[in-house]
């Protein structure tokens, strides 16, 4: 009798682990599926205002040969 109160039990914990872990993950996964568009979306406008398309590691590279000819470049905040 105990063997089988023990097994109902180990099920009702089972599934109850799975109400309790499938909206977390979901929940993990929208999130980071949001944080990933919004990253490419900041690439997108690094590599627009960039004068020839290179960005590394967050930054606008410029070949710089006088410090007149650059043009100003807007911070982006990834907020």
């Amino acid at each position: 009798m105990a063997l089988l109160i023990g097994a109902v039990l180990l099920v009702l914990v089972f599934m109850f682990s799975l109400l309790v872990l499938v909206p977390v993950v979901l929940s993990g996964v929208l999130v980071l599926g949001y944080k990933l568009r919004k990253i490419k979306g900041l690439h997108k406008q690094m590599r627009k205002q960039s004068p020839d398309g290179h960005v590394i590691e967050g930054e606008v590279i410029y070949e710089a040969i006088e410090a007149e000819q650059l043009k100003p470049v807007r911070i982006l905040n990834a907020d």
